[in-house]
């Protein structure tokens, strides 16, 4: 169920292109075209870091926090993002995911590495959010097993 690193890593692969892309266009909104080409512009540069931080923070925290619980990343390889009792997670909390995920990355990657060693392959971030990622097709299954138990249980005590 939790054996799916290789899966979130590709997804998220994927998700910064999207994202990197969607910024990309934004900031040519944003910046003047005479500044493109003025490669010492920290205007320029703080200007992009801060678009690309924005739309990684909505599209992580909005997609995340959805009905279907994943990115498109993770749509794609079949992994979804749930909280302690299997359940779709809050904005609150996918918020809270996200601002996990700069900080794992700012220590050089460390807190990406920590699921390795983790008994449910829990990050940094998905630890200090109390999320997890799990394959959809197993969530699923778990998911109809537990609905025939509660009809089972309806039918004993009618």
């Amino acid at each position: 169920m939790y054996e799916v690193l290789f899966r979130r890593y590709v997804a998220l692969t994927i998700d910064r292109i999207i994202t990197g892309v969607m910024a990309t266009l934004i900031s040519f909104i944003w910046i003047l075209p005479k500044e493109l080409f003025e490669y010492n512009s920290i205007y320029l540069v703080l200007t992009h870091l801060l678009i690309s931080i924005t739309c990684d923070w909505i599209y992580y925290c909005l997609m995340e926090s959805s009905e279907y619980q994943a990115t498109i990343g993770k749509r794609l390889l079949g992994v979804m993002v749930v909280d302690k009792d299997y359940e779709r997670i809050t904005y609150a909390r996918a918020n809270s995911r996200y601002w996990g995920k700069l900080l794992s990355g700012l220590i050089l990657g460390l807190g990406y590495l920590m699921a390795f060693s983790h008994e449910k392959r829990q990050a940094l971030h998905d630890r200090m959010a109390g999320t997890y990622v799990v394959k959809k097709s197993f969530l699923l299954f778990m998911l109809s097993c537990q609905q025939d138990d509660d009809v089972k249980t309806d039918i004993v005590h009618a």
